[in-house]
């Protein structure tokens, strides 16, 4: 039923368009070789910053798991595909951080601030696993914090006024 509704959904799309699909793999034995297929389980729209997000998390785990692989041919090409896939990315702009990642950072401080604030350290980890980069993750703290959006109530903590 799942790949029922996600077929539907991919019909209903005016390409092009960004999804995301959460799903289970199985290996399909009467194919030669090594085919993986995917059992949809769902199927939503996605935008482009979403989508490079998961792309630069998903580059940043792999180039992990690789670099932790003997050197080989194999390790080289898997590199290189996670090259090629983060040169689709667009380069953000230069400057103080705008919109979805400034944003994010501040609902992460809002959502867990307590009486003492939030640690800078665990927000910067959240953002990470939420697909964010912690260079950009660190100029918006800066950013929220030059613009009295937030401040910092003890040192390492960061809390939204």
């Amino acid at each position: 039923r799942d790949a029922a509704d996600a077929a539907d959904i991919l019909r209903s799309l005016a390409p092009p368009a960004f999804v995301a699909v959460t799903g289970s793999l199985r290996f399909d034995p009467r194919l030669p070789g090594t085919h993986l297929v995917v059992i949809p389980e769902a199927c939503r729209v996605a935008d482009r910053g979403e989508r490079d997000r998961w792309l630069l998390r998903t580059a940043d785990l792999t180039l992990s798991r690789v670099e932790s692989l003997p050197a080989s041919p194999r390790a080289e090409e898997v590199a290189l595909m996670v090259e090629q896939a983060i040169a689709v990315v667009a380069d953000a702009p230069l400057g103080a951080p705008e919109g979805p990642v400034r944003e994010a950072v501040f609902d992460l401080i809002a959502a867990g601030s307590g009486p003492r604030g939030v640690a800078v350290d665990a927000i910067v980890a959240r953002a990470r696993d939420a697909g964010y980069a912690e260079g950009p993750v660190r100029d918006a703290i800066r950013s929220l914090l030059e613009d009295d959006d937030c401040y910092t109530p003890t040192p390492g903590y960061i809390k939204p006024l």
